[in-house]
C-alpha cells in the first residue's frame, strides 16, 4: 500500500473554515472570552492577594513588635519578682529596727506629754511674769488640744528657752541681773 500526505493550502483553510456552521464559531468565540475574563479575575485576585501579603508582613512586623515589648516587660517583672524577697528582707530589718527605737524610746522617755509638761510647770520661777505662771495650765491644754493653735507652741517654746537660759548659773551675781534684764527687755 502506497499513502501519500495530503496538504492543505490556503484555499482549502478557507474551505473547511467555511464549511464549519456559524454556531460553532459563535461557540468559541464565547469559550475564548470567558477564558480572557478567568484570566483577569485570576490576575486581579493575585493583584489582591499581593496587597494582602503585603498587610500581612506588616501586621506581622507590629506582632513581633508587641511581642518584644510583652518579653521586656516580662523581663521587668520577672526582674522585680526576683527582687521582692530582698525588699522583704529589707522591710523586715526596718521594722525591727523601728520596734527597737520604740522600745528604746518607752525605756528613755516613759512620760507622755501632758506628764512632762506638768513637770516643766510644777514649780512655778519667782522671776517669771506673774500672767505667764498664770497661763500655764491655759497654754498646756491648748497645747495638747487637736485642734492647737500655733501660737501655742511657739510661746511654749519661748518660754522653754527663757526657763533654761534663766536657770543657767550666774557666774556674778551682777551677769545675772544683766541676764534677767535682758529677758524682760525682750519680753
Amino acid at each position: 500500500m502506497s499513502s501519500s500526505a495530503v496538504t492543505l493550502g490556503p484555499s482549502s483553510t478557507d474551505a473547511i473554515v467555511d464549511s464549519c456552521p456559524d454556531t460553532a464559531m459563535e461557540r468559541i468565540l464565547q469559550e475564548i472570552s470567558a477564558v480572557g475574563r478567568r484570566l483577569e479575575a485570576t490576575d486581579s485576585k493575585i493583584k489582591d492577594l499581593s496587597a494582602d501579603s503585603k498587610s500581612i508582613r506588616v501586621n506581622v512586623a507590629g506582632f513581633q513588635d508587641k511581642v518584644t515589648d510583652l518579653g521586656y516587660r516580662l523581663h521587668t517583672v520577672e526582674s522585680r519578682l526576683a527582687a521582692l524577697p530582698d525588699k522583704e528582707q529589707e522591710l523586715q530589718f526596718l521594722r525591727h529596727k523601728l520596734t527597737d527605737l520604740e522600745d528604746r524610746s518607752q525605756r528613755e522617755n516613759p512620760t507622755d506629754l501632758r506628764s512632762l509638761l506638768d513637770g516643766l510647770y510644777a514649780q512655778p520661777m519667782d522671776h517669771e511674769p506673774a500672767d505667764l505662771m498664770s497661763s500655764h495650765s491655759t497654754l498646756r491644754d491648748s497645747i495638747l488640744h487637736k485642734d492647737a493653735d500655733p501660737g501655742a507652741f511657739r510661746i511654749y517654746y519661748a518660754a522653754q528657752k527663757r526657763r533654761r537660759f534663766l536657770d543657767r548659773p550666774p557666774r556674778s551675781q551682777d551677769g545675772r541681773d544683766m541676764a534677767l534684764q535682758a529677758v524682760a527687755n525682750i519680753t
